[in-house]
């Protein structure tokens, strides 16, 4: 045997030679997170994310349209915060939040964070006063922002982002309220320092 066989191949050098993930240089090593036999692409971790997020919106479906009387939100985990503020915020009008006064009402102002807030008045804009067409613009803007989040996590550690998008809590808490907009600029910010 020659003394060439046994000497290892040297790294890629050029424009082959790609940066490593984050989960690449945290386990010291060179292959992707393996699923199974493959490791998972990001259009499997997508479809994942859109099937979950089906689920989800199968789940809230319920309480998207009509009356909350019957009690459904507590007996269907269907609650989601989104139908009720459209009213409770009063942004069916023209009111700002923060910065227009709320008249007298039996629940709570301007509650939430003002990067939350103004959100909901802009989709408050595109909804008009209709609760189930705020619910949608609302959804609509969580699902992107679960897909960016999704993205930004598959640049950050591969395969792994499929342990976000396949989360079951995912699928019951993603139109619940805009927390998937503080974590997606969590998760961003994050992406920056790293």
């Amino acid at each position: 045997m020659s003394e060439d066989a046994r000497v290892p191949p040297s790294a890629p050098e050029g424009p082959d030679a790609a940066e490593p993930r984050l989960d690449q240089k945290i386990a010291g090593t060179s292959r992707p997170y393996v699923i199974g036999l493959r490791a998972a692409g990001l259009g499997t971790i997508f479809l994942t994310l859109a099937g979950t997020l089906a689920v989800g919106h199968f789940i809230k479906a319920p309480c998207v349209h009509g009356d909350w009387s019957d009690g459904r939100p507590f007996t269907r985990l269907c609650s989601t915060d989104i139908v009720q503020l459209l009213q409770h915020e009063q942004l069916t009008g023209s009111r700002l939040p923060y910065l227009d006064r709320c008249s007298g009402g039996s629940g709570p102002c301007d509650e939430y964070p003002v990067l939350m807030m103004w959100t909901l008045r802009l989709t408050s804009w595109a909804s008009g006063p209709d609760d189930t067409q705020f619910f949608y613009w609302n959804a609509i803007l969580l699902w992107l922002a679960a897909f960016w989040i999704t993205l930004t996590l598959y640049q950050l550690v591969g395969s792994r982002a499929l342990y976000f998008a396949a989360a079951p809590t995912l699928a019951i808490y993603a139109t619940h309220n805009w927390d998937l907009l503080a974590v997606l600029l969590g998760v961003a910010g994050t992406a920056a320092y790293l």
